[in-house]
């Protein structure tokens, strides 16, 4: 078995990675599913893209110090206090946007925006705890191995992104945002 793979066998690895991907999968269906429902609400293209803004920004901003407060702390603490705040954020959005409470739309299009500003400002924390975390928990001897591993997979990882970015911008130019709209 390779180095690479010998790294799987510490049980905190594999769970940190689990809780990253999992965090991850949900944070990109909270964006399409929230995107998709400011769209319908709103029926403007405009207010699409200022939601993917809303996250964005809070993100950018707070990654400038986000660094520091995590180092100043404990990264452990800082990641559970993410995920535990995503969690609550993303249950009080399906309140308000699932319709458990019958708002107005006019009160309805604030609120999903306020969650999606808080979810950008717990994101920009949980990278630098999950860097933090990680060569705590990989002994000394996986370390090389595991971050030449781990540069190869997020250089490719945001070639992919980079593309798949592309591909949504270039059909979403000639086709209109609609042809993702269609059910």
């Amino acid at each position: 078995m390779p180095l690479s793979y010998d790294i799987l066998q510490n049980s905190n690895f594999r769970l940190l990675v689990l809780a990253r991907t999992l965090c991850s999968m949900a944070l990109q269906s909270l964006a399409v599913i929230v995107g998709w429902q400011i769209y319908t609400l709103t029926n403007s293209p405009l207010m699409l893209g200022l939601i993917g803004l809303t996250e964005a920004i809070p993100a950018i901003i707070g990654s400038l110090f986000s660094g520091y407060v995590v180092d100043k702390s404990t990264p452990h603490h800082i990641y559970k206090l993410c995920i535990a705040f995503l969690v609550l954020n993303m249950a009080f959005m399906l309140v308000m946007g699932g319709e458990l409470l019958h708002l107005p739309h006019e009160m309805l299009v604030p609120l999903l925006f306020l969650g999606i500003f808080f979810s950008g400002v717990a994101r920009s924390f949980m990278m630098p705890a999950y860097f933090s975390i990680t060569p705590q928990i990989i002994e000394v001897e996986y370390r090389l191995s595991s971050l030449c591993d781990l540069r190869t997979n997020s250089c490719r990882t945001c070639l992919w992104i980079l593309w798949r970015d592309i591909c949504v911008d270039f059909t979403t130019c000639i086709y209109g945002v609609g042809i993702f709209m269609r059910h």
